[in-house]
């Protein structure tokens, strides 16, 4: 039985970016993998903007940077700094179809999943992109209905 590729997503402030936020990820991963039905191909982590406006919230350029020098040695987490680069706050829905589905808004749909962590994959083997919450709900599950800009939400 095939595994359900799987990326997992954090958006947050990363106010710093702190060990237990890559634990969070290891520990998502694992969860996955002992399932046996999903196999996690990369993680991402996305730090928001300064439009955020948080009551001592570090410059979105120092938490990126933060963020980058933390999972430098990770060969499967990385950091997305579009998020952050945004003049305003950006619902997670909007992050969502910025990691997934960006490349299909003004091209054509054959340019979908060229965003680098999914340059390796076919839109048709990754199925799923999990959002890893760290208040309240542990995890949500993005199910990509199909390679167009529809996302639906699951709860696991």
């Amino acid at each position: 039985l095939k595994s359900t590729e799987v990326v997992l997503l954090a958006c947050g402030s990363f106010n710093p970016i702190t060990n237990m936020h890559l634990r969070l990820f290891e520990l998502a991963r694992d969860y996955f993998h002992e399932t046996g039905k999903y196999k996690v191909i990369k993680g991402i982590i996305s730090p928001v903007g300064d439009a955020y406006k948080k009551k001592g919230l570090i410059s979105a350029n120092h938490r990126v940077t933060m963020a980058k020098l933390a999972t430098k040695n990770s060969d499967w987490v990385e950091v997305d700094d579009w998020e952050s680069s945004q003049s305003e706050w950006l619902e997670t829905l909007k992050v969502l179809r910025w990691i997934v589905c960006e490349s299909t808004a003004g091209g054509s749909g054959d340019r979908l999943f060229s965003r680098p962590y999914f340059s390796l994959y076919s839109p048709t083997s990754l199925k799923y992109l999990k959002y890893i919450c760290f208040a309240g709900t542990i995890i949500k599950s993005f199910y990509l209905l199909s390679p167009l800009i529809v996302c639906r939400m699951l709860y696991l």
